[in-house]
């Protein structure tokens, strides 16, 4: 499944549309959750700092959910992820994304590819 995602209010409706696809693929309601997270912290921070299209990809494999998400300006977040002190107003998004995923990886063609477990 694609998307493309150019607002918040179709960052919703793509969100529903995915999570009702993972249903169907038998993913558990804790991995759904995960996904959830993933890209609305993923495609959310494509929307607020750069002001462009983002585009996900979702693919539901044996044992994994793979995410992957891209931006029409080729954003690339560090690749070392850091919690934000505790009283930051942001910069948890990616640590976040890191503590659910088995694994994180960017590409310039794919953008960010975010591993979940398929079941936990």
């Amino acid at each position: 499944m694609e998307y493309s995602i150019d607002s918040y209010e179709r960052l919703k409706t793509a969100v529903a549309d995915f999570c009702a696809y993972l249903v169907e693929n038998k993913v558990a309601n804790d991995s759904i959750f995960d996904c959830r997270l993933v890209v609305n912290e993923l495609v959310g921070n494509i929307l607020k700092h750069e002001q462009s299209t983002a585009f996900l990809s979702v693919q539901v494999t044996e044992t994994e959910v793979v995410l992957s998400v891209r931006s029409e300006n080729g954003y690339t977040p560090p690749v070392v992820s850091r919690c934000s002190g505790v009283y930051a107003e942001n910069g948890r998004g990616l640590f976040l994304v890191d503590s659910v995923s088995v694994t994180r990886t960017v590409s310039q063609e794919n953008g960010i590819t975010v591993r979940v477990k398929k079941s936990i």
